[in-house]
């Protein structure tokens, strides 16, 4: 049984990769695994949609964002799949959910729901200053339906962040997309494993990457966005620690709607003592913003 467990754990880990760029220089921030405007993992301090023209009821509520992701985890012969969905209401508060499916070969499957709320505290670039960050605070709940709460291990939990990103369009040749935040969480390997009953740690995140123009006169394929992410895993009192994850990927700006992303990411040694880490995993996303 714990041997299927961390099996389950390794496939949510998969879907990482970048999702941050502002509207104007690369589209839309991804809908990352929560389901949440972002990157893989991480989310990232913009609204998705939070431009005039991908917008109704008089600019009240943002067009919607989806996305679709698939990967396999060879070394606990895990296959991952996951859809997200979320759209911004006036440009400051995104709602957002996400469904997890691990498909386990001669072993259980496991689904995992996520719930998001984003609130914009500051724009990029508030107060005419081309120095300010976007500033973003959110909360996720997860919920897991097939690790059934026992003695610390809790099926549901909820995850507080806050995050901020910046396009440096400064940086030499290329602009240089930049995010960077802190969460608070309960969540053994993002909800996998289930969650924590009796205590909570601090998680780092990290995304950074490029914007590549590739074709910018053409319809298609005018950008790639080449970069890495790094998120720290939670470390409780119980002695369970969590392997941290990075990953490199490369989205592909195949229109101004549709971004497609392949990548690769690494968590830990599904064999450690130390700690619950899940291997590497190839992964793709589509993701399509309406």
């Amino acid at each position: 049984m714990k041997v299927i467990t961390r099996k389950l754990a390794l496939t949510i880990c998969l879907a990482f990769m970048l999702a941050s760029a502002t509207p104007a220089l690369a589209g839309p921030p991804l809908v990352m695994l929560d389901g949440a405007g972002g990157v893989g993992v991480n989310p990232t301090a913009w609204i998705t949609s939070s431009t005039t023209d991908t917008s109704f009821l008089d600019g009240w509520i943002n067009k919607p964002s989806v996305a679709m992701w698939y990967g396999t985890f060879s070394e606990i012969d895990t296959a991952f799949s996951a859809f997200g969905l979320n759209f911004g209401v006036k440009d400051r508060v995104e709602l957002s959910w996400g469904h997890q499916r691990a498909t386990i070969e001669n072993g259980p499957n496991i689904e995992l729901d996520s719930f998001g709320c984003k609130v914009l505290l500051l724009k990029e670039n508030d107060f005419d200053s081309p120095f300010v960050p976007a500033l973003s605070v959110g909360i996720t709940y997860r919920t897991n339906h097939d690790i059934g709460g026992s003695g610390s291990t809790d099926d549901d939990g909820f995850e507080y962040y806050a995050v901020a990103s910046k396009v440096i369009t400064q940086f030499p040749l290329v602009p240089m997309i930049l995010s960077a935040g802190v969460s608070y969480t309960d969540a053994y390997q993002r909800g996998v494993l289930g969650f924590n009953d009796d205590d909570e740690d601090f998680v780092y995140m990290l995304d950074v990457a490029w914007v590549v123009p590739l074709f910018p006169k053409q319809k298609f394929f005018h950008a790639m966005v080449p970069g890495f992410e790094y998120r720290s895993g939670a470390d409780y009192d119980n002695d369970w620690r969590d392997a941290d994850t990075w990953d490199v990927f490369a989205d592909f700006m195949v229109t101004d709607n549709i971004i497609i992303a392949v990548g690769y990411l690494w968590n830990g040694d599904p064999d450690s003592k130390n700690r619950v880490g899940f291997g590497d995993c190839p992964f793709f996303m589509i993701d399509i913003d309406w």
